[in-house]
């Protein structure tokens, strides 16, 4: 496209608008899922009264309440603003001041809405959480940071033959013909060019003396492979490697400039992910708060991850049990079937002795009566 003669103004601006409307349905959803576990829950007060299918069901009420516990605010969520409960219990929300608070402190807003985290010690920093993330605050110890793979120190002093620079790294090769008498900053600067035109993440600098190539990330996953006579030695491969250190006292796993522990982890910090800086304080902490758009995320996870999901687990349970009271009629069945054949045999001979009796009654009664 053409490039305008005059300037052209762009203006960014946050949506408070958007933003209350996804609130109020959020709040929707939530009433909505609260009325119909009323309905099925529902036990009328008088005596023989209706019954909702679900009436005492422990699982349905834990859902209900943890639901409320979401947007009444507490422990890793901040409140929300605009939103109150009725006596019924019923999710109020007022999108005016909502909005209000919204565009005089989105931050605070967001922080309450969405997942955020706050941390001590200089270089830690909360970078995410899954929905099995629990809120709270956790220990942090850094053991040691992450590091680049980097090369040894070539051509020290400058270059003295003619040769060529390839570093490789995976289908990506970078090559650069050095000549007799460059200096050292004139092949890095070179090595770069090249670097930069095969797309290779890996940067050359003048250090000791010499040339330093490194890759431009921490972590394992940086290698590169160099060679400084190309067509004629073999490469070498240089190697980074990852940060090692505990969040709430287990081993978590290093990648780069992270720290995360695994979701499979035992500790409620699982799948919660740091960023270290190029310097880290050695310990710190991190608190981690869900928000509550974060914490209605995880609470709909655990209820409907199949398999092992709470929903699943209690409709398993159910189904289980049905299975087991099927069973149990069935034997019933059969031994009712069995004590009817037995009571039938046992009435049939009763009532061929009881016809012989009668009998030997009309025999008598005949043998008086002559």
């Amino acid at each position: 496209k053409k490039v305008s003669a005059t300037p052209v103004t762009l203006s960014v601006a946050r949506d408070s608008n958007a933003v209350a409307d996804k609130m109020e349905q959020l709040v929707k959803a939530a009433n909505d899922v609260l009325k119909e576990i009323k309905t099925q829950t529902f036990v009328s007060s008088a005596k023989g009264g209706n019954r909702g299918a679900l009436a005492g069901d422990a699982t349905i009420k834990s859902i209900a309440a943890s639901i409320r516990s979401v947007f009444s605010g507490g422990v890793g969520r901040s409140n929300v603003p605009g939103l109150n409960f009725t006596r019924d219990g019923v999710i109020e929300f007022d999108k005016a001041v909502f909005k209000t608070k919204y565009e005089s402190d989105p931050v605070a807003v967001s922080s309450a809405l969405s997942k955020a985290g706050t941390s001590t010690g200089a270089g830690i920093t909360f970078d995410s959480a899954t929905a099995d993330t629990i809120a709270g605050t956790y220990n942090v110890t850094v053991s040691s940071l992450g590091t680049a793979a980097a090369s040894s120190v070539l051509f020290s002093g400058g270059a003295t033959s003619d040769t060529t620079i390839g570093v490789r790294s995976g289908t990506l090769v970078g090559l650069y013909a050095v000549r007799n008498g460059d200096t050292a900053a004139s092949i890095a600067a070179g090595v770069n060019e090249a670097l930069e035109a095969s797309g290779i993440t890996a940067r050359a600098s003048v250090s000791g003396g010499g040339v330093v190539i490194s890759s431009e990330s921490p972590g394992a996953s940086s290698s590169f492979e160099l060679t400084s006579d190309y067509g004629t030695a073999a490469f070498s491969t240089f190697s980074g490697t990852n940060p090692t250190g505990t969040i709430d006292g287990v081993a978590a796993t290093g990648s780069g400039r992270y720290l995360s522990l695994p979701t499979d982890s035992t500790s409620g910090a699982k799948g919660l992910k740091l960023s270290l800086g190029s310097s880290t304080d050695a310990s710190g902490s991190v608190s981690y708060y869900g928000g509550t758009a974060g914490v209605v995320a995880a609470l709909a996870t655990r209820l409907l991850t199949s398999g092992n999901g709470t929903l699943a687990v209690s409709s398993t349970s159910r189904e289980s049990r049905i299975s087991t009271y099927d069973k149990q009629i069935t034997r019933l069945e059969a031994r009712m079937t069995l004590r009817e054949a037995a009571l039938r045999r046992q009435y049939g001979k009763l009532d061929s002795i009881m016809g012989g009796l009668k009998g030997q009654q009309t025999y008598m009664t005949n043998q008086i009566s002559s």
